[in-house]
């Protein structure tokens, strides 16, 4: 078998490119071609060496594009991938070849997966965020500071300033939504959806009908067996992830504050400067490397995720489970459904910042030992492994193979 994936970038800048990348991995070991249809200039080595070949287009998004003329003629999709995508794929028989995107939206653009659609090819797309169905990828509405329920392309969606910049911003990002729906017909020529947990599958499959076949295939991590960390030793929470308004740090740091127990801040983000003036007693790391992310959660009682927005899944809270530290999160992130509330973590409803503190402060260390090694177990009985994607990867393709294309 054949699989083109098709990324924005040519190698592993976030969690997209690292699931896809762990995928190419295994894929290729299993015997199967993998080629890569990229935006970027090159292809990284380490990504290149999984390959069977690329196509690497060096192409800019509208927001980026500097010459006027070329701009203009990306304002509802990159017509510029057209000729190449479509000479690229020549070569490649559709009865045993399937297109697997995963980033897409800006440099390529949805005329990327109409070429591909065109040409006849099954696509899945894994759904990383909301980005096939709403215009700003999140369900999120950055001036109320709330999930936005908006139907996307309504009045309603189109005439709200919901990105917290000036609403020009918006525009082309309606735009290309809207070609993405109603010229190229994107969402209804899916053949497969992936996505990494029940709520996001819930909120896009409300969303974008019942087009095409909707699967739950969870993103692989790599899991190492450290043993449950002694997390009765400390008294500190930690936070992990990016510092922006929808990952709601500010609950995190407020109720580290009202609980007055230490907390540690792994991250950056716009909001840094901002939360570091605001709350000095919180300790602010920055990024950190993997291993010391790891080792900075293994030195914390329990790991907090509040959110804001409906987050697809939240890859932090099974690393958290599989050190054996308990996670308090907010059940309005996919990875909730990992966690067994009070038995081997804690879930909240809604973003409360006294109910978050109220959990922390109730966590004594000895019920912090109970939850972090049952959570442990559950985590090191059934690691979410690359090469348990990749198996349930080629049960979706085989299928859809099998199954006649629709119009």
């Amino acid at each position: 078998m054949d699989i083109v994936l098709i990324l924005e970038t040519g190698g592993v800048k976030g969690g997209a490119e690292k699931v896809a990348f762990q995928s190419a991995q295994v894929l290729q070991k299993l015997g199967h071609k993998v080629w890569l249809i990229t935006a970027a200039k090159e292809v990284e080595a380490d990504f290149a060496g999984v390959l069977e070949g690329w196509l690497a287009l060096d192409e800019k998004s509208f927001y980026s594009e500097t010459d006027r003329s070329r701009k203009v003629k990306k304002l509802f999709g990159n017509p510029f991938v057209v000729g190449p995508v479509s000479e690229f794929l020549a070569k490649f028989d559709p009865a045993n070849t399937i297109v697997h995107a995963h980033t897409y939206r800006l440099n390529l653009s949805g005329l990327v997966m109409k070429t591909v659609q065109d040409l006849g090819f099954k696509t899945v797309q894994t759904c990383h965020e909301y980005s096939i169905a709403c215009p700003t990828s999140l369900f999120y509405d950055y001036r109320l500071e709330q999930i936005c329920e908006r139907k996307p392309l309504s009045v309603q969606c189109v005439t709200c300033e919901c990105t917290g910049t000036p609403y020009r911003y918006k525009l082309p990002r309606l735009a290309s939504a809207w070609a993405n729906k109603n010229l190229y017909r994107i969402p209804n020529k899916v053949d497969g959806y992936i996505h990494v947990s029940q709520l996001a599958k819930d909120r896009l499959e409300g969303t974008i009908g019942q087009y095409g076949e909707h699967v739950i295939i969870p993103n692989p991590q790599e899991i190492s067996d450290a043993g449950p960390a002694e997390v009765g030793r400390f008294d500190r929470f930690i936070y992990i992830g990016r510092l922006t308004k929808e990952k709601a740090p500010d609950v995190f740091c407020e109720a580290c504050t009202r609980a007055q127990i230490p907390g540690v801040v792994v991250g950056d983000g716009p909001l840094l400067k901002e939360l570091k003036e605001k709350y000095p007693s919180i300790e602010f790391k920055g990024w950190m490397s993997p291993s010391g992310v790891i080792s900075n959660l293994r030195e914390s009682r329990a790991y907090v995720m509040p959110s804001a927005w409906e987050e697809t899944f939240g890859l932090s809270v099974v690393d958290a489970m599989a050190n054996g530290v308990p996670a308090i999160v907010s059940r309005n992130i996919g990875a909730a459904s990992w966690i067994e509330d009070g038995k081997d973590g804690l879930v909240l409803d809604g973003n409360d910042v006294d109910a978050f503190a109220e959990a922390m402060r109730s966590l004594s260390a000895e019920k912090a030992v109970d939850l972090g090694r049952a959570a442990y177990d559950k985590v090191q009985l059934n690691p979410p492994t690359a090469e348990r994607h990749v198996d349930a990867l080629l049960q979706f393709y085989n299928s859809l193979l099998n199954t006649e294309r629709r119009i």
